[in-house]
C-alpha cells in the first residue's frame, strides 16, 4: 500500500485543478492495480493451501504457506533484524516484535512448523488472531475496506466548492462590499463534524476568519488566523470564510491563496479548492443589460466605466468588439456609429497576455425612430421618483427633447410643477422617498416623510385609480416612468444580494399597483447610476459593483412582467463628469487646489442630461412607436 499513500499525497497536496484530477486518475489506477494483484495473490494462495491440505493436512500446509517463497523458514527469518533496523513506522515495529517474542518463547518439545503457525497468525495491523485463516481472510478484509475509503475520499474531494469576492459581512449577515480589507465567500453548510482550514498564503498578513450564523439570527465571527491551522466543531450552521488582509487588496494580496479542508472526523480530512481563479470574474467582468436604446442615427456612446466591472484597473484591460480591439481607461468611451436598426454588438474582455478570455456579453442595441411615432391621441404620463425627479432636471430634459422631436400629444400628470427650472412640467417628485414609501400605509412611514399620495383612505390600500380620480383628475394613467431605488439602499441599507432583491422587490410590488388600476399601463423603470468616483462616503468600485449587480436584478425582474421595461440609464452615465466640482486650496496659504466633489449623491445638470438622454430613446421604442 506504500504507492498507494504516495498517490494520495499527491492528491492532498495538488493546488490547481489539472494537478487534482491528474492525481485522483493516478491514484485509481493504482489502486485497481493492486487490487488485481492481491486477488490474484489470494487465489494463488488457496490453491497452494487446497494441494498441501490434501497431501499433508493442516498443519504441514499452514508452515509450508509461511515460508513465503523461501526454501526454509530459517532463511525467511535471518532478515528479521536487518528489518527491524531500518522499520519507521511504529506499528510495523511492534507487528515485527511480537512475531520474533512468539517464536522465542515457544514451548519445549516445539518444532519450527508450530513457530511458523503462531507467526502467520499475526497480521500487519498487530492483532494476532486465533487462527493463520482468520488472519488472512481478515487482512483480505481490511483491505476492501482501505480501498473503499479511498475510493470515498476521492469522490467526496468535491464537497465544498466556494467562490470569493472583494468584500465583507455585516453584523447583521448581510454582504458588505465596502469592505475592500477581505474577501467574502458565498455561504455554506457542512455534513461533517469538523472543518479544518489551513492557511497556506504567502503573505504572512493574510489570514482567514469563520463567520458562523447564529439561529437568532445573529452571527458570530470564530476568530481571525494567520499563517496556521485552525479547526472547529460543526453546529449544524450556515458559515462563511472572511480572507483578511492587512493593507487594501491589490493583484499580489489576490494571488495567495487558502485551501480548505471539511473532514467528517480529525483523522480523515478531505481535501477542497477554495476555487480563487474564480475571482477573475468577479475582479474584471462586463456589466452589459440586455438591450441598450439610442435614436435613429445617434452615436453609441458609452463610458467603459460604466460597463467594465474592474477592481484592479490594469489587470484585464483589453475589449474586442466587431474584430477591433481597445485598451480601455476609466475616461475613454466606446464609440460606434452608423446604427439605423436594430441590431448587436458582442464584446470580450481579454487579460493582459490577450490569451484568455475573462468575459463575454451581448449587448442588444434598440433603435427609435422618430419616423413611426404615434402623434394621434393624448396621453397621460406621469413622471415619479425621488429628488432626482423633485429637481427637476430629468424633467425638463423629457419634456425638451419630445417637444423638439415633434411629440406634444403627451399629457404630464402629477401633483407638483417644475420650481427649479420654471418649465411648469408635472410630475410625482417626492425627494427623500423609497419605493417603500409608495406601497405601504402611511401610518408605517418615517415621520419626516408621512404622506403617500397613492394611498386610498377608504379602502385602506395602495390605489392609482384613486389617485387618478381624486388627486390629480385625470382619466386613467397611459405611462408612467419611475426612478427609485437609491434611498431605499442609503436610508435602509440594503446592499448585497440580499438588499438588492428586497429593493427589486418593492419596485416590483409599486408596478403591480399600477397595473391593478391600469393593466395597459405602460411602465418604464430606470436602474441606479454610480457614486461619483471621488466621493469621500463611500469606495467607488465596491459601490458600483453593488450598483451592478442591482440593475442587473432589476432588469431580470422586469422581463417577467407585463408592459414593463428596464431603463438601462446606468450604461451611459458617466460617473467621472456627472456631478459637481470645486477646486478648494491643498492647505492654507498654499497656491495648489485639488478636485473635490461637491454633492456626491445627486448628480450636476449634465449628469441629470446623461439620465434623461437614456430615457427618451427607451420611452419612445416601448410607448411610442407603432410596432
Amino acid at each position: 500500500m506504500a504507492s498507494i499513500q504516495e498517490h494520495l499525497d499527491k492528491i492532498k497536496n495538488a493546488i490547481f485543478g489539472k494537478d487534482v484530477r491528474q492525481s485522483i486518475h493516478d491514484g485509481l489506477n493504482k489502486i485497481n492495480q493492486e487490487t488485481e494483484s492481491t486477488s490474484k495473490n489470494q487465489e494463488k494462495l488457496e490453491r497452494t493451501f487446497d494441494d498441501l491440505i490434501i497431501n499433508a493436512g493442516n498443519s504441514n500446509a499452514e508452515v509450508a504457506a509461511a515460508r513465503n517463497g523461501f526454501e526454509t523458514l530459517g532463511k525467511r527469518l535471518d532478515g528479521v533484524d536487518e528489518q527491524l533496523d531500518t522499520k519507521a513506522n511504529k506499528n510495523e515495529l511492534e507487528v515485527e516484535r511480537k512475531r520474533i517474542d512468539n517464536i522465542i518463547a515457544l514451548p519445549d518439545g516445539s518444532t519450527t512448523g508450530d513457530a511458523e503457525l503462531i507467526d502467520i497468525r499475526i497480521g500487519a495491523d498487530g492483532i494476532q488472531y486465533d487462527s493463520s485463516g482468520e488472519a488472512i481472510r481478515q487482512q483480505f478484509k481490511n483491505v476492501n475496506n482501505n480501498v473503499s475509503n479511498v475510493i470515498n475520499e476521492l469522490e467526496m474531494a468535491t464537497h465544498l466548492n466556494l467562490t470569493f469576492k472583494i468584500g465583507s459581512v455585516h453584523a447583521n449577515g448581510n454582504e458588505n462590499l465596502n469592505n475592500k480589507y477581505s474577501l467574502v465567500s458565498n455561504e455554506f453548510s457542512l455534513s461533517s463534524k469538523i472543518l479544518t482550514i489551513v492557511n497556506t498564503a504567502e503573505s504572512s498578513n493574510v489570514g482567514f476568519t469563520l463567520v458562523k450564523y447564529n439561529d437568532d439570527d445573529t452571527i458570530t465571527k470564530l476568530g481571525v488566523y494567520y499563517d496556521k491551522e485552525a479547526t472547529f466543531d460543526n453546529t449544524n450552521s450556515k458559515y462563511r470564510i472572511l480572507l483578511t488582509k492587512g493593507t487594501e487588496l491589490s493583484d499580489t494580496s489576490l494571488k495567495d491563496f487558502f485551501r480548505l479542508y471539511d473532514g467528517y472526523q480529525v483523522s480523515k480530512i478531505k481535501v477542497h479548492e477554495s476555487r480563487l481563479a474564480n475571482l477573475e470574474t468577479i475582479v474584471a467582468s462586463l456589466s452589459l443589460p440586455s438591450n441598450y436604446y439610442i435614436l435613429n442615427g445617434e452615436e453609441l456612446k458609452i463610458p467603459y466605466s460604466s460597463f467594465i466591472d474592474d477592481e484592479l484597473k490594469s489587470e484585464y484591460p483589453y475589449l474586442k468588439s466587431s474584430g477591433f480591439w481597445y485598451k480601455h481607461h476609466f475616461k475613454d468611451y466606446f464609440k460606434y456609429k452608423g446604427i439605423t436598426s436594430d441590431s448587436y454588438i458582442d464584446f470580450s474582455l481579454y487579460n493582459d497576455n490577450l490569451t484568455k478570455v475573462i468575459s463575454e456579453k451581448r449587448l442588444n442595441i434598440k433603435v427609435a425612430n422618430i419616423k413611426d411615432i404615434n402623434h394621434n391621441s393624448v396621453k397621460n404620463f406621469m413622471i415619479l421618483g425621488d429628488s432626482f425627479i423633485q429637481s427637476g432636471g430629468i424633467v425638463d430634459v423629457i419634456v425638451n427633447k419630445l417637444k423638439e422631436l415633434g411629440v406634444t400629444n403627451i399629457n404630464y400628470v402629477g401633483q407638483y410643477t417644475d420650481t427649479n427650472t420654471n418649465s411648469g412640467n408635472r410630475y410625482e417628485g417626492h425627494g427623500g422617498y423609497r419605493a417603500y414609501d409608495f406601497i405601504n400605509d402611511p401610518s408605517l412611514l418615517r415621520p419626516e416623510f408621512p404622506n403617500n399620495p397613492f394611498w386610498n383612505p377608504t379602502t385602506r390600500k395602495v390605489d392609482f385609480k384613486y389617485y387618478c380620480d381624486n388627486v390629480v383628475n385625470v382619466n386613467g394613467l397611459d405611462y408612467v416612468y419611475i426612478h427609485l431605488g437609491v434611498n431605499d439602499k442609503l436610508t435602509d441599507n440594503l446592499v448585497g444580494e440580499q438588499g438588492n432583491n428586497e429593493i427589486v422587490s418593492r419596485i416590483v410590488e409599486l408596478v403591480n399597483y399600477i397595473h391593478a388600476s391600469y393593466p395597459n399601463c405602460k411602465v418604464i423603470v430606470d436602474g441606479l447610476v454610480t457614486l461619483s468616483e471621488d466621493n469621500e462616503f463611500t469606495n467607488f468600485y465596491y459601490y458600483r459593483k453593488d450598483i451592478f449587480d442591482y440593475n442587473s436584478k432589476l432588469e431580470l425582474a422586469l422581463s417577467q412582467i407585463n408592459n414593463a421595461y428596464y431603463i438601462p440609464s446606468c450604461l451611459r452615465f458617466d460617473s467621472k463628469y456627472a456631478y459637481e466640482y470645486v477646486y478648494e486650496k491643498v492647505y492654507d496659504n498654499s497656491d495648489e487646489t485639488r478636485k473635490v466633489v461637491k454633492e456626491w449623491l445627486h448628480p450636476s445638470w449634465v449628469g441629470y442630461k446623461m439620465i434623461a438622454d437614456e430615457v427618451i430613446p427607451t420611452f419612445i421604442y416601448h410607448c411610442l412607436m407603432n410596432k
